[in-house]
């Protein structure tokens, strides 16, 4: 989008999908005319719009830009500042689709308007849908007959399995055996209409693979839900628009009281902890189908019920059923978009952290080299600077000092040592400089400190006073090593030259 002062923007047909603006696309549009218009055209306040761009950066026109636009001026425009890429630079701001240009448009979320058209087409199907009784439990569906034969139904033995049907998953029931029946033709209504809607019923490990994702699939809802060690068969889920949704049918119960009898009461007054029953559990044979939110729940998953009341039956509610499920696929398809979001987020922000702190990891080596180097080069800068003043101050007179079984021209040792020292030198390492691997009394940090303090000057009173000769007095608090004296204590040779 460029030029956008010369041309109008010609947005998408009402059609087309939204348009998505970036961050550089949005900078020609806040330039092109008032804030305060594009706001409008946008469907969204000055202020929002205006926070929008300072979020991403954008410089806006000051007061009397325009005024001054309009008298034929050429005020100033700052270009729009560099900066690092961020994740939302090119969806800056989605533009929902507009049948001309600049007319008053609406921010779009991160949904598209096709899913609503979408909902109301599944709600409509919902609505119209056929949802016949099943004649007896042997036309049901296999997983229902499943069911049947593992809740040790009564008239089991009259059922009818084709090959393959006997293994498979299951669907979760707690009812009476009174209500059982009446539960699996329920199940078996509302497995079939949501088939006719296209949806599926099976193992949750099998919807996974559909789905291409590794869940969880623990439903939390009890043992009866969690048999997936082979020994029993599994509770099957629904998957709904490429979610899964669980559900199980229950029977509901009221509380009676009830008098304890007199064994109960001697026991209770016998025994510490135990109290008699006052009240007992009844069936009613009323059902109900309650809906399981499973998506990344702790603990006991979010439920909704449909149930038996008063004239109204819950095999009645079976459209209201099929709708809360397709709502809830819904949710945890927006709730699993949004979480998928937010890792993508994570994972960059996780990743740029570790490119930052490889950067620096890098950078700490160059810089420890860096200081390595400088400060062998400042070492030796300092060395001879004393090294050419003695020189000077001794004139032709030679410095010797001990070195080991003869004696050397100490400044001239002192140059080949410097010259070693000094990265800037060519003069190569021979490492007879370097210090020894025997073993050192103390720390290498007491050394530097050791070393640090006499090129500060510390043991000043111990330094060689050129023109004398150097011999340590009796009152000294240096202590030689036994039979060591100083470097300097060397008988001068006849004839005076260097060695």
């Amino acid at each position: 989008m460029k030029n956008c002062q010369k041309r109008r923007i010609t947005m998408p047909s009402e059609d087309s999908k939204p348009m998505t603006l970036a961050r550089e696309d949005l900078y020609e549009l806040v330039w092109s005319k008032p804030l305060t218009d594009l706001a409008k055209d946008f469907g969204i306040s000055d202020v929002a719009l205006a926070k929008r761009c300072r979020r991403l950066g954008i410089p806006l026109p000051g007061r009397g830009y325009w005024a001054r636009l309009d008298a034929g001026q050429k005020p100033y425009r700052p270009k729009l500042p560099n900066r690092k890429p961020q994740w939302h630079d090119q969806s800056a701001l989605t533009v929902g689709p507009l049948t001309d240009a600049y007319t008053p448009a609406r921010l779009t979320p991160i949904e598209d308007r096709s899913a609503t058209a979408d909902a109301v087409s599944v709600a409509a199907r919902i609505a119209t849908l056929a949802i016949p009784a099943s004649e007896s439990l042997n036309h049901a569906l296999p997983v229902v007959k499943r069911t049947a034969l593992r809740r040790k139904h009564p008239p089991r033995s009259e059922l009818s399995f084709e090959r393959g049907e006997r293994s498979g998953p299951v669907i979760a029931l707690d009812v009476t055996t009174n209500a059982l029946e009446r539960a699996l033709l329920l199940s078996d209504r509302l497995i079939r209409a949501a088939e006719a809607l296209g949806w599926t019923f099976d193992h949750p490990h099998t919807l996974s693979e559909r789905q291409e994702r590794a869940e969880n699939v623990s439903a939390g809802c009890g043992s009866t839900e969690n048999a997936m060690d082979g020994s029993e068969p599994s509770v099957g889920r629904f998957l709904v628009e490429g979610e899964q949704v669980a559900f199980r049918i229950e029977e509901r119960f009221r509380e009676e009281p009830v008098e304890p009898t007199a064994a109960q009461l001697a026991r209770e007054g016998r025994e510490y902890g135990y109290h008699a029953p006052r009240k007992v559990s009844v069936a009613t044979g009323a059902l109900r189908v309650v809906r399981l939110d499973t998506y990344a729940t702790y603990g006991h998953p979010d439920r909704r019920s449909w149930f038996d009341h008063k004239g109204k039956r819950v095999e009645d509610q079976l459209r209201e059923i099929l709708l809360g499920f397709y709502e809830l696929a819904l949710s945890i398809r927006d709730r699993r978009a949004k979480d998928e979001q937010e890792a993508r987020k994570r994972e960059e922000e996780e990743r740029r952290r570790k490119e930052w702190e490889a950067i620096q990891d890098a950078n700490e080596k160059l810089i420890k080299q860096l200081e390595t180097d400088a400060g062998a080069w400042h070492r030796a800068r300092y060395l001879r600077r004393y090294v050419r003043a003695a020189r000077r101050s001794l004139g032709s007179q030679v410095l010797r000092a001990r070195f080991r079984e003869q004696t050397v021209n100490f400044l001239d040792w002192a140059e080949a040592y410097v010259d070693q020292l000094d990265p800037l030198q060519g003069t190569l390492r021979t490492g007879e400089f370097e210090t020894s691997s025997t073993y050192h009394y103390g720390s290498d940090l007491d050394r530097m400190k050791n070393a640090f303090g006499r090129l500060l000057g510390s043991e000043w009173p111990h330094a060689f006073k050129l023109g004398t000769k150097y011999m340590p007095t009796q009152e000294s608090d240096r202590h030689w090593y036994a039979g060591e004296g100083s470097v300097f204590e060397v008988e001068a040779p006849e004839g005076g030259g260097d060695d």
